[in-house]
């Protein structure tokens, strides 16, 4: 099977499993910030889990891709301030937004166009600006090496992996405990479990998660979207004009993620069919939706991930400046859900 085909395989996945999950509702990640409603939360630390077991083993069935998948997502280095920025801002436009650079296709393919046009032309304008600036960018945050945490407590990757994992799945029960889904209940028949309008997200979060096998072994790659924001961006700049394509773009032209969001669409959409619940809801305006989508690309491209590239496979592979990013997400995105809620604006 080519790349292609997989990443389109694995992006239909991840669209229709998050269109049961319900994660994708603006409301539910907007109220996630505002710690009323634990949809979003219960499913990212399933998916989190999940991918730490998964990474974890496959660091001992097939080290040598394992190897490479690392190095690819540790050897450029980070800065740790411009982590925490950057996470801050992207959850600052997911308050703004209620949405993730990846569920933004979900949106669409479930039928929140109108908020998730606008929210798309923000991302790709971020995409844009940051590629012309990552140069001086790089310069005011210079990388330093990667840390994993494995190598920092000097504990077998495979123990702190599946240690952590027990922890979250235990985080994840204790939520769903506390704050009952109201699809607490998985149908098991295949014909029920694909026409049903909501999964528990613990379950949609250990789809999600699993698809880090795949991804590994087929694709060499850990799942990700914000780099297709720029690789689209790079390939129609090299389209139009190949000269004027910044080196930072050149990197992405050949980047499987466009592929895999595509397909993401249409597993939403095909999901929102079978269970006959395409949404027609909005969250934000068109003008807040395309200032949150600015902020959710550009924040991620400068802290080198998004909500999956850190939340659930910078996590799966112990990287600590992933565990940084999901903190500092948290932190940007409270403080501007409440302020939006105060002045009113969502």
């Amino acid at each position: 099977m080519s790349k292609a085909a997989v990443a389109a395989s694995l992006g239909f996945v991840f669209g229709f499993v998050l269109e049961k999950g319900r994660v994708f509702l603006p409301s539910v990640i907007f109220d996630q910030m505002l710690m009323k409603d634990f949809t979003m939360m219960k499913m990212f630390l399933a998916a989190s889990a999940t991918s730490l077991l998964a990474l974890s083993v496959l660091s001992h069935l097939a080290p040598t891709k394992f190897g490479k998948v690392l190095q690819r997502f540790t050897g450029s280095g980070e800065n740790a301030l411009s982590v925490c920025l950057g996470a801050g801002m992207l959850g600052a436009g997911m308050a703004l937004s209620g949405s993730c650079p990846g569920t933004v296709f979900v949106q669409l393919g479930a039928g929140l166009w109108r908020s998730a046009l606008p929210l798309l032309g923000g991302g790709l304008a971020a995409a844009t600006l940051f590629s012309f600036a990552q140069p001086t960018i790089a310069r005011t945050f210079p990388k330093a090496p990667c840390r994993t945490v494995d190598k920092m407590v000097s504990v077998p990757r495979v123990v702190v992996g599946a240690s952590l994992a027990m922890v979250l799945y235990m985080a994840v029960f204790g939520l769903e405990t506390i704050f009952p889904s109201s699809s607490s209940d998985l149908v098991l028949s295949l014909p029920a479990l694909v026409r049903v309008v909501a999964w528990p997200p613990w379950a949609a979060g250990i789809v999600v998660g699993l698809l880090q096998v795949p991804a590994l072994l087929l694709l060499e790659g850990t799942i990700g979207s914000s780099t297709a924001y720029v690789s689209v961006c790079g390939n129609v700049l090299n389209a139009l004009n190949p000269s004027s394509v910044p080196d930072y773009m050149k990197n992405y032209l050949s980047s499987w993620q466009p592929i895999y969001l595509a397909a993401a669409a249409l597993g939403a959409f095909a999901s929102s069919s079978l269970s006959s619940s395409h949404e027609v809801g909005e969250l934000a305006s068109g003008l807040v939706s395309a200032a949150g989508g600015f902020f959710l690309v550009f924040g991620a491209r400068l802290a080198g991930g998004c909500t999956s590239g850190h939340g659930i496979s910078g996590f799966g592979l112990l990287n600590f400046g992933s565990m940084l990013a999901v903190a500092a997400m948290f932190g940007g995105g409270i403080p501007a859900a409440l302020t939006l809620r105060h002045l009113g604006v969502q």
